[in-house]
């Protein structure tokens, strides 16, 4: 039975998560499925904050309403619809899939199979259902109701799903929910508790409200939603026909984000409306007319309108208004103050006797009915007056007597049918007497049956106070039996527990010695194991590659690690020391055992060797692979289990150490096969290859022998072949002999650029390629890499500055080097000569061989040494450079001229700038020195006896000051560069205008002189007469003088400046830096002459000016601009 419960449980909760599957996917999709889509989490929260929690109302809502959301953007808005589309179909579909999809959907049973029947079956989910009518005509009752049928299983008439129920006019009972539940058989708490409620206090709380139901129904299934009354808070919220627009247009956003719940969850949304009167001319007869509130709005957003209305008592009508599938149809129920609602008051009442009474009156109305049908208009009078009726309170005895039927559980119908038609009286009232003596008989015969019917109610009830009076009696003496049963029963159990609490220690104890027993057994197997583990090792059949051996290693190492843990215990200390040499023992045969093997493996690859090729040299390489690599992998399957148990514990010390010894035996084994072959491939290369080529090959070949060494020391020992130290006996001694076949080489070395070439061999192909494509193979080889790098850069770093020193400090020029301006004059034919045939002549011609040779060497070292190193080498090159330059520029001025002298070093200069601009250095270097040359001032002073020798208390002692001053300098090439390269050019720019305009120059300096001398008064008598003349009367500045003057600095414009501009074209052929070389010397020209002319303007007259004629600025420039 047990079995089959379990197996029933495990069913139902299958069944109940394939449910909830079921219901994920069809259910609606959470608004955080567009994460998926590449709309960003912060987005998303955006829309939740929103009220928008599911995909369909994104899709559902209007773009300008996603525009009004804050922190979303129009492009975001596109992006967000986009992604809705593509997970909610928004298109159209055929009219038979809707069929099927319509077929589905799920009806909840309003408690009335009257009601039900012309809903076709309940309320219809997905839409929206609206029930009004004037007060009291049940709107509230039926909601409670629905509250609950909404609970029941599908098969039942239920939607499986909690109820929301929004309260706008406070009248939700959750006692009346206790009710109904009682009635289809729920649980009370559960119902309650399945109700999610909440009271509404204004229009904008009571639209805001859906905001959270739609957060609620994403995380719980719902299955109905009431708002009770939708339209009552409009009317207290929204007065007047002046707010009557606002009204309508607020009540429908109301209605439609109801439908978008209905449409997005799936829910019935059931609504309640107010009714109102229309008092027009046709109420004076037929009544006034109740229409719901809302107009047209409510009208269209509903899609199924049911009306109530009040019955004969409690009897209630319900009437179909409009629906797109349901037919007008009317229903009665009932409504009942007990646990029911009921379908129509057809519940049999007790059958009581025969009323004549009832006969005669009701068969008259009903022969009235036939005879004479009323109107509409009359029905509704007669409808209103029963209302009006039935509001009245009963007289004092027939509410006495009512009540008491209600009491019982009794209802009387409206139509007696325990009477035939037989019995009806078929009489005719001819006159008022008639009338009234009928009525007197009526009343008679009404009064005698009522006083009947209740005396046989208070005998029933005297019978019944009898019968119940013996049953208490019974009930009485059967309690005293129970109270002495009790009493007896409770002596009984107190004896029985008592036994039962000795029995408990019993079993406590005993199991408490058993776990003792368990302890104990468990603890002491560690020590009964070292006789056990002893006669095995010691056993003359056991050796590593016994089955027995690594698991009874492993069972040692357990017992050390227990005593190791437990030193309380009695002689753990001397259990302890005999288990360790019982695992020296162990460890000792691995490390024999292994040693075994790989000299094994190592004699069978020698013999091996010998028989394919009698000796190494005649090996080729595949032979070697094959015979030293794979042969001796086929040993490693002998070891691979006892060296994987070492690796596994290798955390530990003594493993850890024979790892160690392992990793060394292995190496000493493979160096002693390899270690031959290595040093004679080595040699061949380096007898017939030179440096680079030596390096590129010998590091080659290094690594591919690390590689097949690395990978094979990983078949051996898989787990610690990642530690390069590991490898390191083995790698070492192969790379160490590379290296000391390389450093002779290198020290012997003597051509820069073969060191360079060696060095971008090291750097580029050796440690930038091929060991970062396989770094892990070849760690080992770093350090003796960097160390033979180290070495060139030692040995190119002594070469450099020796070639600095010889060939540029130290150059001692040819006659051809300084033949200048002959050397560009010739370099200037041979380019118009060779300009037909498109040649480029060599450049580097026309350059000073220091200059050269410096740009090579840096262009070389730049690459290849560290910047630092190259940056004190650059410096010095540019400062001994600069300096040879310098030397030469004065041995062309003797030469040739001194203005060739000035465009040499300019052009040399320039293109020296020029060139070292692409090294990304700075070409300074910081420089320290001692200073001594304060001792001798404190020497003097111990002499004359001011200050002493040993007086360490004093700040002048010769102890204090003997430490020399260290001076910090910085030596900055570039920026000397720059500076010569300036004076220079001021020199050159000085010099031509001197020989251009110096007529002109003395002239102004001389009247300049003049007048001072006359503003100073300091001449004699004599003197003041002759300066006091006028300027053109001075013996220098006379009209013949000043145009003498002025056609020699024409001649030397159109005669001397054009040499300067052919010199400066023949050294200079850049355009751009002649010209910015010409400006100073144009601007010194005109600037002469705007002074002579400003002098002629005071002092001449405009015939003498005529006569001097002074060329004017503009044509001047002209002039000037012409030449260059």
């Amino acid at each position: 039975m047990e079995q089959q419960r379990n197996q029933k449980m495990a069913q139902q909760q299958q069944q109940q998560q394939q449910e909830d599957l079921e219901e994920m996917q069809h259910g609606p999709f959470p608004v955080e499925q567009l994460q998926a889509s590449g709309i960003a989490s912060l987005d998303v929260k955006k829309l939740k904050d929103a009220g928008l929690c599911t995909v369909e109302s994104v899709a559902y809502t209007p773009r300008k309403d996603l525009l009004q959301i804050k922190g979303i953007s129009e492009a975001k808005v596109d992006k967000i619809i986009e992604a809705a589309s593509k997970l909610v179909p928004l298109g159209f579909t055929s009219a038979s899939q809707l069929h099927a999809q319509r077929m589905e959907i799920i009806q909840i049973t309003s408690g009335s199979s009257e009601l039900d029947k012309i809903l076709e079956g309940g309320l219809e989910t997905g839409s929206i259902t609206e029930i009004y009518g004037e007060f009291r005509c049940g709107k509230t009752q039926l909601c409670h109701t629905l509250c609950v049928t909404c609970q029941l299983p599908l098969d039942q008439g239920g939607g499986e799903g909690k109820a929301m129920y929004i309260d706008a006019e406070g009248t939700f009972r959750p006692q009346r929910l206790l009710q109904i539940a009682e009635r289809f058989g729920l649980n009370g708490a559960d119902v309650l508790e399945n109700v999610a409620y909440a009271r509404a206090y204004n229009t904008d709380h009571q639209s805001r409200l859906l905001l959270e139901a739609a957060s609620m129904m994403v995380e719980t299934r719902f299955a109905l939603m009431i708002v009770d009354s939708a339209t009552a808070l409009y009317r207290t919220d929204f007065t007047g026909r002046g707010e009557l627009s606002a009204r309508q247009m607020h009540l429908a956003k109301f209605l439609r984000s109801l439908q978008k719940l209905a449409d997005e969850f799936g829910v019935a949304v059931v609504i309640t409306n107010q009714v109102v009167a229309q008092v027009d001319g046709s109420a004076i007869f037929g009544g006034p007319q109740m229409k719901p509130i809302g107009g047209n709005i409510m009208a269209h957003a509903s899609t199924t309108r049911l009306a109530l209305r009040k019955g004969r008592g409690e009897e209630r009508i319900c009437k179909v208004i409009s629906s797109p599938c349901l037919a007008e149809a009317e229903a009665r129920f009932q409504i009942s103050p007990g646990e029911r609602m009921a379908t129509n008051p057809a519940a049999t009442p007790p059958k009581l006797p025969k009323s004549g009474a009832i006969s005669k009156g009701y068969n008259f109305a009903s022969t009235w009915e036939q005879n004479a049908p009323l109107t509409e208009q009359q029905q509704g009078a007669i409808m209103m007056l029963s209302h009006a009726v039935s509001e009245r309170p009963f007289p004092a005895n027939l509410a006495q007597e009512r009540t008491s039927g209600q009491d019982n559980g009794l209802s009387v119908s409206t139509k007696d049918k325990n009477f035939g038609d037989s019995e009806a009286i078929e009489a005719i009232l001819v006159n008022t007497n008639q009338f009234y003596k009928w009525f007197t008989d009526l009343e008679s015969a009404m009064r005698s049956e009522t006083e009947e019917k209740y005396q046989h109610y208070v005998n029933t009830l005297t019978d019944c106070i009898r019968t119940c009076d013996d049953i208490l009696g019974q009930v009485d003496e059967t309690l005293d039996l129970f109270n002495e049963l009790q009493l007896q029963h409770e002596a009984v159990a107190t004896k029985t527990k008592t036994l039962h609490d000795a029995c408990d220690r019993l079993v406590m104890e005993k199991q408490k010695l058993i776990e003792f027993a368990e302890a104990l057994r468990s603890k002491l197997q560690y020590f009964d194991e070292l006789e056990n583990i002893t006669s095995n090792f010691y056993s003359p059949n056991m050796n590593v590659g016994n089955a027995n051996f690594l698991p009874l290693l492993k069972r040692l190492d357990e017992c050390i690690l227990y005593v190791e843990n437990n030193p309380q215990y009695a002689e753990s200390s001397v259990y302890l020391l005999k288990f360790r040499q019982l695992q020296s023992r162990a460890l000792g045969m691995i490390r024999s055992h292994v040693l075994s093997v790989l000299r094994s493996a190592s004699s069978q690859v020698q013999a091996a060797i010998r028989s394919s090729g009698g000796n190494k040299a005649s090996l080729s390489e595949g032979v070697e692979a094959s015979v030293i690599y794979v042969r001796f992998k086929a040993a490693a399957s002998e070891l691979k289990p006892v060296l994987e148990e070492i690796e596994s514990r290798a955390s530990r010390k003594e493993y850890f150490h024979i790892l160690a010894e392992c990793h060394k035996l292995y190496c000493e084994q493979r160096l002693s096969l390899i270690k031959g072959i290595v040093h004679q491939r080595i040699s061949e290369f380096a007898k017939k290859e030179g440096l680079p080529s030596l390096t590129r090959s010998g590091c080659a070949y290094l690594m591919q022998v690390c590689q097949l060494e690395h990978q094979l020391f990983d078949h051996f020992f898989p787990s610690s072949s990642e530690d390069v130290s590991s490898l390191a006996p083995l790698i070492d001694p192969l790379s160490t002999y590379l290296y000391d076949t390389l450093r002779p080489k290198l020290i012997h070395e003597t051509y820069v650029d073969f060191l360079c070439e060696v060095v971008d061999i090291l750097k580029v192909e050796v440690l930038g390629e091929q060991l970062s494509r396989r770094s892990e193979s070849l760690a080992g080889l770093h350090p003796t890499l960097e160390r033979i790098l180290a070495d060139i850069h030692e040995r190119l770093t002594f070469r450099a500055r020796t070639h600095i020193c010889d060939e540029i400090a130290n150059y001692i020029p040819f006659d051809e080097d300084l033949n200048y301006p002959a050397k560009l004059e010739h370099s200037a034919d041979l380019k118009s000569e060779n300009a037909s045939a498109d040649a480029n002549p060599d450049v580097f011609k026309t350059w000073y061989p220091p200059l050269e040779k410096t740009i090579s060497i840096l262009s070389k070292l730049y690459r290849c040494l560290e910047p630092a190193v190259f940056t004190g080498l650059a410096q010095e090159a540019v400062e001994v450079c600069s300096v040879s330059i310098q030397k030469a520029s004065k041995l062309i001025a003797k030469r040739s001229t001194p203005m060739d002298g000035q465009l040499f070093l300019i052009k040399h200069l320039l293109i020296l700038r020029e060139q070292i601009a692409p090294f990304d250095i700075e070409f300074s270097v910081t420089y320290k020195e001692l200073d001594f040359s304060h001792l001798l001032e404190h020497l003097r002073r111990i002499l004359r006896g001011q200050a002493s020798l040993f007086d360490w208390s004093r700040s002048t002692s010769l102890a204090r000051t003997l430490s020399p001053r260290v001076l910090e300098g910085q030596v900055d090439a570039k920026k000397e560069l720059e500076k010569s390269l300036k004076a220079t050019c001021e020199e050159f720019i000085m010099a031509v205008t001197k020989q251009v305009v110096d007529p002109m120059l003395s002239f102004v300096t001389k009247v300049t002189a003049v007048k001072v001398a006359l503003s100073s008064g300091t001449q004699n008598q004599k003197v003041d007469s002759v300066m006091a003349k006028p300027l053109k009367e001075q013996a220098f500045a006379t009209p013949e003088k000043v145009a003498e003057l002025v056609q020699k600095v024409n001649s030397a414009i159109q005669q001397e400046l054009p040499v300067v501009i052919a010199k400066m074209k023949l050294y200079l052929q850049n355009p751009s830096t002649r010209t910015i070389l010409f400006k100073p010397i144009k601007t010194n020209i005109v600037e002469a002459h705007i002074q002579v002319q400003s002098l002629l303007k005071v002092e001449y007259s405009p015939e003498e000016k005529n006569t001097i004629n002074v060329v004017g600025i503009q044509q001047l420039e002209a002039q000037l601009d012409n030449l260059l």
